[in-house]
């Protein structure tokens, strides 16, 4: 499977984990917001 950095998780990361979240193996890279990314989703990791 492919993989992909999504920098940040504002609305526009969580659009971009939708879309690709079954095409991807999704790598998160985030900064203040990793709680976001647990919660929303969890499928990526924090990098």
């Amino acid at each position: 499977m492919k993989k992909a950095i999504i920098y940040g998780c504002g609305n526009i990361g969580k659009f971009v984990y939708e879309h690709f979240k079954n095409q991807y193996d999704i790598l998160f890279f985030v900064d203040k917001k990793a709680a976001e990314i647990k919660k929303y989703g969890g499928g990526g990791k924090s990098l």
